[in-house]
């Protein structure tokens, strides 16, 4: 990932105090999410929403790259959002199986992006202080 002058990664602005975490770094297999207390929680992939994070298991509801992420996936994030994201990994292989404008029609906005450009999007609607949940998958 490249740095800006600062040398924080780009998808990193510089924070407003917001209750909603926030991912500090993403690698290859590691996104690392800091809640507004300091506490830092590292994922292979993950599932976050305005009150907190957790590790996103495949397992659970059978993703994988194809056919993509499933409803289920997002019925597994918590509390209120109006923004969704859905990352497609580092090399845009994470694809999605269903139409989740159909699936959520009373979201605001849903994005589909590259992982890098997925948490890029997300610190940015954090600062805001909106309400914004979202999957990132650290991989291809």
């Amino acid at each position: 990932v490249s740095t800006q002058s600062t040398g924080q990664p780009p998808f990193l602005p510089n924070f407003m105090s917001s209750k909603a975490p926030v991912v500090t770094s993403l690698l290859w297999g590691s996104v690392v999410v800091e809640q507004e207390s300091g506490v830092k929680k590292s994922y292979k992939d993950c599932l976050l929403y305005p009150s907190g994070s957790k590790s996103w298991d495949w397992n659970l509801t059978g993703t994988r790259h194809v056919p993509g992420v499933q409803p289920t996936d997002v019925d597994q994030l918590e509390g209120e959002y109006e923004d969704l994201i859905i990352s497609k990994g580092l090399q845009n292989r994470l694809q999605l199986s269903y139409d989740p404008i159909k699936k959520h029609p009373n979201l605001k906005n849903i994005h589909h992006l590259q992982s890098e450009e997925a948490v890029k999007l997300y610190n940015e609607l954090v600062q805001q202080g909106r309400k914004v949940a979202a999957l990132i998958h650290s991989t291809c």
